[in-house]
């Protein structure tokens, strides 16, 4: 019995910590934005465990000579695509005119030039930043290694 407990809890930690989707789970999503309209890209697939459900988010790209009335219609109609699943408990799609070499929402893999103009001061030298590596960006895609969940089990 406290065998059984012990798993349950485990089971139920993991979805409470935001554990990564299955890579089968981010290529079904993958699939589905990508299919969604003949000129929309999916960059960037993140889904964490949000309860026993998913919440899903997408880094999409459109041509830069897309209407802001046009790429939000695109990316409500994706993001209503992608809530109707059914492990799917909210998505947020980010709509985007370029693929970039590194994570917009991780100053750490940002260039220091594009630092500089976000925040409107040279970044400190004591901050971390590590170079953009194309593989790294495949490797969050797929939901190896995101995570808080899949952090703390590397640590046990």
């Amino acid at each position: 019995i406290i065998g059984s407990w012990i798993e349950t809890g485990k089971e139920q930690a993991a979805m409470i910590a935001g554990r990564s989707a299955d890579p089968e789970f981010l290529a079904n999503i993958r699939e589905i934005a990508n299919q969604y309209h003949p000129e929309l890209y999916a960059d960037i697939i993140r889904a964490y465990h949000f309860g026993p459900n998913f919440l899903v988010e997408l880094e999409m790209v459109l041509p830069e000579t897309y209407q802001l009335r046009e790429s939000h219609d695109i990316g409500m109609g994706l993001q209503h695509k992608i809530e109707d699943l059914d492990r799917v408990e909210r998505a947020f799609v980010h709509i985007d005119y370029q693929e970039r070499p590194y994570d917009e929402h991780d100053e750490n893999s940002w260039p220091n030039e594009y630092y500089e103009k976000v925040r409107g001061s040279p970044r400190q030298k004591s901050a971390k930043c590590r170079p953009s590596v194309e593989g790294e960006k495949k490797l969050e895609s797929s939901g190896a290694g995101s995570g808080l969940f899949d952090t703390l089990a590397r640590r046990l």
